[in-house]
């Protein structure tokens, strides 16, 4: 399903690390690893390079 097709997009861009990806979601990086450890892992990881930033508690601009 939608998991699977998440891995391969995600598997394919963590194989090469020159390229970027950009990921939006209102899901926090726990509840994508709790979704599907082995994506969500992928992405954690990921993240580490200093491409995270989260929006938690954040005012939604489309309401402003």
């Amino acid at each position: 399903g939608d998991v699977n097709f998440a891995f391969d997009i995600i598997n394919a861009r963590y194989a090469d690390s020159r390229l970027i990806t950009i990921l939006s979601t209102e899901m926090t990086l726990g509840e994508m690893l709790n979704v599907d450890e082995a994506t969500g892992s992928r992405i954690v990881e990921r993240t580490k390079e200093g491409g995270y930033q989260s929006l938690a508690g954040k005012r939604n601009w489309r309401l402003m």
